[in-house]
């Protein structure tokens, strides 16, 4: 690859006014802990505070910092912190602060507040106060006893539990919930808070999660109702052998009482349950999740005390569940984000509605429904699909309705959900509305895209969007509909694509406790966490590696690499048990785990089943874990480990070359795209064959393929990786812009509105086979990358900080790109515009980045923030700020 760094200037435009300033223009626009905005019930004692930071001057850093925090709001107000004073500590560091006060406890309440120094010294106003709340750590349990429906009621159903409790004072009260299965919280017939299907997924085998809510507004002095609704989700004897007959509830009551906080009610016997009328259908096994089945003449009509007292009460009873550790939920769940009127609701001749909700999404159905007769029976199938006659393609997903015969009646989801477009009623005359409730995490988008290629933006949104329908409750799914499972392939094919567009962080920490509990006693990993026997082969278990390093790489979060560290070692020695003459060869199928997959999906005439190409990336992937690994090991210290996994992926790599390089035609293995992909990303092929190598890859791409992508589910951000290293910004545009088959286009011309799981639509329409392509238009177009390399490491406390670069590929056909990026310090934003053979780059860094900015489509640089640019650079250092770079091109 050719080098163009010839000087490095620094481009800082720190020059400020002369004239004194009476005030700072530094101030904090956003406050988390441990990644999570006021999160209630944390799993340390010993958080890390972040704070993003704003300037309206040039070149404006924090150079220094104050942090107070209180156990009240009126402590801090008042300038009488007493939980923690850090005084002034010089630093720039605005990210992952360790809480330096009094030690804190189980349940304690910490509020606090941040003040910047500016590039001058000057102080900034404090920012608003935060606030975090400890959860059950260092062993601490919640008080209470798990409690259930009555065996003889229990099968399937969906009970609600009620208690009415007095309360006393005024100090800030929070519920601690923790269920083996789906639970809502209502206070007072108040639901209380945004958030449905609780808790996140985890291996309830050996983990349940504790889900903290403030309910302070939602009480009053003397006697309150409390009610928690539980259903069965995933908490089934079909999935987990040891899951008893579910749902199961604890729940703690605590009130901040002085400087102590005290339990003031929880679960025991003493809660009444009854049956709500809602009844889970289905195993939760592939093809079985069905639906719900909902009687209306049982269900209440609302949470409200008039209501429930009209149902049939009688006592829960205590159930003692040993061996599952419950620890605090660090996922703030999931949200409705959408509310979707039809796009059409047409009556058939057979006298069944077809409801057409306009695209394909995750979530709940409802229907308002007037004329039925108590008792009638109406049937909603769902389907992501309908063929050429428009009748639904089955998934095998169905509700229920039984009427109670008075007026309007509503049927909504509640602890199931589906992946639908059209849905089939039946059993209904006069429909009254209908709604599509879309699902997904309650996380943000982090990142926007645009260009002057319609085609293309129709790509990045496709993919966009189907994202928002995959990651919810803490995981990502390969579909929220057939098979709802987090697999580690399908994990790894999106990863880079899922952390630019979403802040995903805490999703990854939630999911990635899930794979370190399914870990075997020899090393061996199922393919899906949590554990379920599906295929796969190494680069699905390789998520275990390769997902904590994105992450870090994406956030600067190094939690999971230490977190995650030993699990990563113990899988590696398996590899190493499975290995002979040095390559990774096939292990056997195990109870838990199926298949030896290399690349999965390919377009048809790609042969994945092929054992050289299985072989090829099988040891590939091995090699790039072990490169990540290397890193991993020195960035924690641990040097010895460092080298020993350095000499082994050098070793490894001579062995892959030599037994699968093809010298004649400069390829690899069984000549296919991913197969000479692999070799190139994981570093295979010696430094004086690359150019031979990735020459012959885009000879194959744009020969034999014609320009279409040429990979499957592995292959895709492999393809993807090598083609932003390598600029190959034509050839992706050219393969992106395709509209027959295979290609994204040909999806959205036969009616796709998110990516499928086949490239010719077949099965799932909505699926995380092919997504990892969506990384390129930011990493490529937009230029926007965060990476390690050695020469821009900078030093954060012991561990090294991610660096960004933004070096824009300008690919024919595309006149201008407009992107924007959030980082963990604030939103990087990149624009430019070609005119003939020059281009103008508009870019905006936030405060406390350095960005380095190169092009290598750039010839020279004439014009730095309005002045004439007269030295021979090819690399800039852009700090915060606005800047404008205009450039010839080559």
């Amino acid at each position: 690859m050719k080098r163009f760094f010839s000087v490095l200037i620094i481009i800082s435009s720190l020059f400020v006014a002369q004239t004194v300033e009476a005030k700072s223009r530094l101030h904090v626009i956003e406050q988390t802990c441990e990644g999570l905005r006021d999160p209630l019930c944390i799993d340390t004692a010993t958080p890390r505070l972040s704070w993003k930071l704003a300037s309206t001057r040039q070149g404006d850093s924090q150079t220094a910092y104050e942090i107070e925090a209180a156990s009240t709001i009126d402590l801090l107000l008042m300038g009488e912190p007493d939980l923690w004073r850090s005084g002034k500590v010089k630093s720039e560091n605005s990210i992952l602060v360790a809480y330096g006060g009094r030690q804190l406890r189980p349940r304690d309440m910490v509020y606090w507040r941040v003040r910047p120094y500016d590039v001058k010294g000057k102080p900034g106003d404090w920012s608003e106060i935060a606030r975090f709340g400890v959860g059950f750590v260092d062993g601490a349990q919640m008080e209470g006893k798990y409690i259930a429906l009555s065996r003889e009621n229990a099968e399937r159903r969906a009970p609600i539990f009620r208690k009415k409790i007095n309360v006393k004072g005024d100090g800030t009260i929070i519920a601690y919930v923790n269920s083996l299965g789906y639970h809502e919280l209502y206070v007072n017939g108040q639901k209380a808070d945004q958030h449905v299907l609780q808790p996140a997924v985890s291996q309830l085998t050996k983990r349940s999660l504790i889900v903290g809510y403030d309910i302070t507004s939602l009480l009053h002095a003397g006697e309150n109702d409390i009610v928690v609704w539980a259903g069965q989700g995933w908490y089934k004897k079909t999935l987990f052998k040891n899951a008893l007959e579910g749902p199961l509830v604890k729940v703690e009551i605590a009130q901040e009482q002085g400087d102590v906080w005290r339990p003031i009610a929880s679960t025991d016997a003493s809660w009444d349950a009854a049956d709500s009328g809602y009844r889970d259908l289905g195993t939760w096994n592939a093809w079985q999740y069905f639906g719900e089945k909902v009687d209306g003449r049982i269900l209440p009509a609302t949470m409200n005390a008039a209501d429930l007292d009209k149902m049939n009460f009688s006592k829960a009873i205590e159930i003692d569940v040993e061996g599952i550790e419950a620890t605090p939920q660090m996922f703030p769940g999931n949200a409705i984000i959408a509310q979707l009127k039809p796009k059409t609701v047409e009556k058939r001749a057979d006298g069944t509605w077809l409801v057409d909700i306009g695209r394909v999404i995750t979530g709940w159905f409802q229907i308002s429904m007037n004329g039925l007769e108590a008792g009638s029976e109406v049937r909603m199938d769902y389907a992501d699909a309908i063929d050429e006659k428009g009748e639904l393609i089955s998934q095998d997903e169905y509700d229920i309705y039984i009427a109670a015969g008075r007026g309007e009646e509503t049927f909504t989801n509640k602890f199931n959900h589906h992946a639908y477009r059209y849905v089939v009623v039946k059993g209904v005359e006069d429909i009254a509305s209908v709604e599509g409730l879309q699902i997904s995490g309650d996380y943000e988008q982090t990142s926007t895209f645009q260009c002057s290629d319609r085609d293309l933006n129709t790509v990045h949104d496709l993919i966009h969007y189907t994202i928002r329908c995959l990651m919810f409750s803490g995981y990502m799914v390969d579909c929220p509909h057939i098979e709802r499972m987090g697999y580690g392939g399908d994990g790894n094919s999106s990863t880079l694509t899922v952390q630019t567009m979403y802040d995903a962080l805490p999703t990854y920490k939630n999911w990635m406790q899930a794979w370190r509990d399914v870990i075997h006693p020899d090393g061996g990993l199922p393919h899906v966490a949590p554990e379920y026997r599906c295929g796969g082969g190494p680069y699905w278990n390789s998520f275990i590696i390769k997902a904590p390093w994105n992450t870090y790489l994406n956030y600067s979060d190094p939690s999971l690499l230490a977190d995650t560290y030993d699990a990563m070692c113990r899988w590696l020695d398996f590899v190493k048990s499975h290995s002979t003459d040095g390559l990774l060869r096939p292990w056997p199928d195990t109870d838990y785990r199926a298949w030896y997959l290399g690349d999965w999906i390919a377009p048809q005439g790609i042969d994945v089943t092929d054992k050289a190409s299985v072989d090829m990336v099988n040891n590939c992937c091995i090699s790039e874990c072990l490169d990540k690994m290397t890193a991993i090991a020195t960035l924690l210290g641990k040097t010895s480990d460092s080298r020993r996994f350095e000499e082994w992926r050098r070793s490894l790599n001579d062995r892959i070359h030599s037994e699968f390089y093809h010298p004649e035609d400069s390829t690899y293995a069984s000549r296919v795209p991913i197969d000479i992909a692999y070799a190139l990303v994981a570093g295979v092929v010696p430094e004086n064959l690359r150019q031979a190598v990735s020459d012959k890859l885009e000879k194959l791409s744009r020969g034999k393929y014609n320009s279409h992508i040429a990979v499957g589910l592995t292959g895709v951000p492999i393809f993807t990786e090598w083609a932003v290293d390598e600029h190959k910004a034509d050839l992706m545009a050219d393969i992106l812009r395709q509209h027959d088959a295979p290609g994204y286009l040909y999806m959205v011309d036969h009616g796709a509105t998110a990516t499928w799981e086949y490239w010719t639509g077949r099965r799932s329409y909505v699926h995380n086979c092919f997504n990892g392509i969506g990384s390129w238009f930011y990493n490529a177009l937009a230029g926007i990358r965060t990476n390690c390399p050695p020469t821009l490491y900078t030093l954060h406390s012991t561990l090294y900080t991610p660096t960004y670069t933004i070096s824009p590929q300008l690919a024919k056909g595309i006149d201008w790109v407009k992107s924007t990026r959030e980082t963990p310090y604030g939103q990087i934003a990149v624009e430019w515009h070609r005119t003939g053979t020059t281009a103008t780059f508009d870019i905006e860094i936030p405060v406390g980045l350095k960005v380095a900015f190169s092009s290598q489509d750039v010839k020279r640089i004439t014009h730095v923030d309005g002045k004439r640019h007269k030295a021979d650079v090819q690399l800039l250092i852009l700090h915060s700020g606005k800047h404008r770079i205009t450039a010839e091109l080559q």
